[in-house]
């Protein structure tokens, strides 16, 4: 009988420590799994720490090159206006220009200004020698520069 009790001691002593055993186990797996989950954890941490660093900096780059562009529209708008302000500064000028030559150049509106006869002098109508050395060539041949007011007659010499 005492055989018996100390054999039975030993099998609960045996059973206990594989129990112990089967306890450390278990318990250095449960270890084991929280580390890998603080581990996973703090992986994703950081990677959405640096997939949200990552999504600032595209969207600050995305902010800036919308920037670069209305520069860039409002630079072209600008040199669009400079070159039409410079294109209508020039049309103004030709046409202050045309209007300065019109005032100077003016004819008399008379169809005889075109006449080849209107101009004629005794001293042209002479076969020898120059024309040039009438002295009234000049007069006669410009006299369209000479402007009158369009009241009076057309100038006849």
């Amino acid at each position: 009988m005492v055989l018996v009790l100390v054999l039975l001691l030993i099998l609960i002593l045996i059973w206990v420590l594989v129990l112990a055993l089967a306890l450390v186990l278990v318990l250095v797996l449960l270890l084991i799994l929280i580390l890998i989950w603080v581990l996973v954890l703090v992986l994703v941490l950081v990677l959405s720490l640096v997939l949200v660093l990552v999504l600032a900096l595209a969207l600050v780059l995305v902010l800036v090159l919308i920037l670069l562009l209305i520069l860039i529209l409002i630079l072209v708008l600008a040199l669009a206006l400079v070159l039409v302000l410079i294109l209508l500064l020039i049309l103004i000028l030709i046409w202050v220009l045309v209007l300065i030559l019109a005032i100077h150049f003016l004819l008399l509106g008379y169809v005889r200004d075109f006449h080849p006869l209107d101009c004629t002098h005794a001293c042209r109508t002479k076969k020898t020698g120059s024309v040039y050395k009438c002295p009234l060539f000049f007069i006669t041949r410009f006299k369209s520069i000479i402007t009158l007011p369009f009241w009076l007659p057309p100038l006849t010499l």
